[in-house]
């Protein structure tokens, strides 16, 4: 059992990575839905929430993001889409999915800094 994960048969937070971490199937879905499509309307939805300066982040509740929060929540989405463009679309190129794990990690850090400055805007006020 993975000290990841609570799942006796070792599924859950490292699984999880290691679907994310390896090569995306080879279906016409996966890469054009999952690699162009949603990346497209998560793209389109962070851009939106840049230009808006209005943002919502879902939880327990709804909490209202204004400014520079809410253009940091549009780049944190756009940062998601990106990696999941990388992932579906650049995974199944031959010639481009050696740059894949590279997109992946980028949009990654970017996802993290831009979602962590959301976290800290909401905390310190």
């Amino acid at each position: 059992m993975s000290i990841l994960s609570s799942d006796p048969r070792g599924r859950g937070a490292t699984h999880l990575a290691d679907a994310w971490s390896g090569t995306p199937p080879d279906t016409f879905w996966a890469k054009w839905f999952g690699g162009i499509l949603f990346p497209l309307i998560l793209t389109a939805y962070g851009v939106s929430r840049c230009v808006a300066q209005q943002a919502v982040l879902p939880g327990r509740g709804i909490l209202y993001l204004n400014g520079r929060a809410a253009v940091a929540m549009g780049v944190a989405v756009i940062c998601a889409g990106c990696f999941l463009h990388f992932h579906y679309f650049w995974g199944n190129l031959r010639r481009l999915c050696v740059f894949s794990d590279l997109g992946k990690m980028l949009s990654l850090l970017g996802f993290i800094g831009a979602f962590g400055f959301v976290l800290w805007s909401v905390i310190m006020g």
